[in-house]
């Protein structure tokens, strides 16, 4: 039997279904700044890079150059991987005649840099094995399947962060799928995707 570690019992993920709802309302009045405080209230733990630009885009429509920027240096700071991000929102661009600007434009430019050389990208499974073991955790003690689930995501990269944000709108849900639901489909996967079919990958 897989013995249960305890994850923080103070690790929360926001409720997401909760949140969309809020967003639709904030959106709709256009209250941006209830709006931007809602996305950094929800991200406090989950330092997900895609809620963090969500909450950027609010501040700037609210004309609050300095949170916005802050809030861009966050999803920096949390692993965003998209260099270009600030031409996919239009509300970002007003940001370039903030004082502030060239520092955050040194930070994007770094990354591109990175992410111009097939050096900057790696393979890591570190995301897969974690799930895996909360997965295990969660089976064998069922009422705590939301600790262990939520630990992972907490605990994991940015691009799990984002997933969550963007495919699980509440632990439950994963929880759900996961455990409740789909069990046999999982372990499926599991037993057919094992981290050292990746070595040839990592060799070149």
């Amino acid at each position: 039997m897989v013995q249960a570690s305890g994850p923080d019992a103070s690790a929360k993920l926001p409720d997401f279904k909760k949140v969309l709802a809020d967003v639709e309302r904030f959106n709709e009045a256009k209250r941006f700044v209830e709006l931007a405080q809602l996305y950094a209230d929800s991200n406090e733990q989950l330092r997900s890079p895609l809620v963090a630009i969500n909450e950027a885009v609010a501040w700037a429509d609210a004309d609050r150059s300095a949170q916005a920027i802050q809030a861009l240096e966050h999803s920096i700071e949390y692993g965003i991987r998209n260099p270009n991000v600030v031409t996919k929102y239009k509300s970002l661009g007003r940001l370039k005649s903030d004082p502030a600007w060239p520092r955050v434009e040194s930070q994007l430019a770094q990354l591109r840099r990175q992410l111009s050389s097939v050096d900057g990208f790696e393979v890591h499974t570190d995301d897969a094995e974690a799930f895996w073991k909360a997965f295990d955790l969660a089976r064998a003690e069922p009422a705590r399947a939301e600790e262990f689930f939520s630990k992972m995501i907490l605990d994991g990269s940015p691009a799990l962060r984002d997933y969550y944000a963007n495919r699980y709108f509440g632990v439950d849900d994963l929880v759900k799928a996961a455990i409740r639901t789909y069990p046999k489909y999982y372990q499926y996967l599991r037993n057919h995707f094992q981290p050292e079919q990746l070595g040839a990958i990592r060799k070149k």
